[in-house]
């Protein structure tokens, strides 16, 4: 589990551009960055980016979604929303 102290924290979910953001920042510094956030019902959610642009979505320590390097940071936006 990683530490999830926040790199980041945001007052709403993360646009694309940031998405696209952390993950040149984790594989820049090879480490992951974890981002606060709440989402539409004002729960905290943690995004997690790992150095090879996973994409983790947790939510009190446990894994609520994840996307792979591949999917695009507009999708993971999309995702984030709802």
């Amino acid at each position: 589990m990683p530490d999830l102290k926040p790199q980041h924290d945001l007052d709403a979910p993360p646009q694309a551009d940031a998405i696209a953001s952390y993950r040149d920042e984790a594989q820049e510094a090879g480490a992951d960055v974890v981002v606060r956030y709440p989402n539409a019902d004002g729960e905290t959610r943690h995004l997690v980016v790992s150095p090879r642009g996973t994409c983790v979505v947790l939510k009190e320590n446990v894994s609520r979604d994840a996307f792979a390097p591949q999917k695009d940071a507009a999708s993971v936006a999309d995702a984030l929303r709802v």
